[in-house]
């Protein structure tokens, strides 16, 4: 089963991913996998946004994907489904524009929208408009990739949204990783 976490940045995809992950393994679901997001770990090693490729991001991040399936892991966590470079790339916060690199992103997009067996939608929760410095998008950037998330999944086969607010996303979580495993039952 291959689970692709999507959300703006600021959302909590990401701990909301290891939360999950955590609760699978908890459960005994040793061969869970998480995938974490290679632009966040690109950029947190010093690499500058001018020189971000998005092409080259969602390719290393598609092998991720395929190098854990291939591998025999069940489920895999993505904590950014594929698709949201192509989010990034149409509005125009991924590194200076190129005509063939957009082309290759939206491609990907439309090749890997419903390439997950369930998508979890991370809503943006108003902080009143602080993010974590650390992230490159200041919250109105955030909130425009929010709107552009919410339309994209209108062609989602599988949505599950996480509550909008933190103190309820752990009940959430183990509730998700119960019907992740009575999904893998049924499927075996």
């Amino acid at each position: 089963m291959l689970i692709g976490i999507c959300g703006a940045p600021g959302s909590g995809k990401s701990t909301l991913a290891a939360r999950l992950y955590a609760e699978l393994l908890e459960r005994g679901i040793n061969s869970s996998r998480l995938v974490t997001e290679y632009a966040t770990e690109w950029l947190g090693q010093g690499n500058k946004i001018e020189s971000f490729d998005q092409r080259i991001i969602s390719i290393t991040q598609e092998d991720r994907e395929y190098y854990a399936q291939f591998s025999g892991f069940d489920p895999i966590i993505c904590d950014s489904a594929l698709w949201m470079g192509a989010v990034y790339t149409e509005l125009g916060f991924s590194g200076p524009p190129k005509d063939l690199e957009r082309e290759l992103v939206i491609g990907l997009y439309h090749r890997t929208l419903n390439r997950y067996d369930m998508t979890i939608y991370v809503p943006l929760f108003d902080d009143e408009g602080r993010l974590n410095t650390f992230r490159i998008h200041n919250a109105e950037q955030s909130k425009q990739v929010d709107a552009a998330i919410v339309e994209k999944l209108k062609s989602v086969k599988e949505v599950r949204h996480a509550p909008i607010f933190l103190r309820e996303r752990e009940e959430w979580i183990k509730c998700m990783a119960w019907d992740i495993h009575n999904k893998m039952d049924m499927a075996a």
